[in-house]
């Protein structure tokens, strides 16, 4: 059996125990991340002599802390650094 690797997308990630704004319900909330969380999903076509990966989809969440709870995974689509970036992003979509 072949071996797939997948080369993560790392570049706008944040490590443990960054300090990000975050939305939750309906505001803006300041947080510490304690995990990240990958998830990968593949197209993959069979015929007779190969296989082939066509199609890779990753999403990117993460676990933040706040207030001394932990929250659900959190969309990265909805994470930054600042609030003014993150309030940037959620009127772009």
């Amino acid at each position: 059996m072949n071996r797939i690797e997948v080369a993560l997308d790392t570049k706008n990630t944040f490590a443990p125990g960054d300090s990000v704004y975050y939305y939750s319900k309906k505001r803006i909330v300041k947080g510490i991340v304690r995990a990240t969380q990958f998830y990968t999903t593949f197209l993959t076509q069979f015929s007779e002599d190969s296989i082939q990966t066509v199609e890779c989809n990753q999403k990117v969440y993460y676990i933040i802390e706040h207030n001394g709870y932990r929250t659900l995974p959190v969309d990265s689509k909805k994470v930054a650094t600042t609030e003014e970036e993150l309030l940037a992003t959620l009127k772009n979509k």
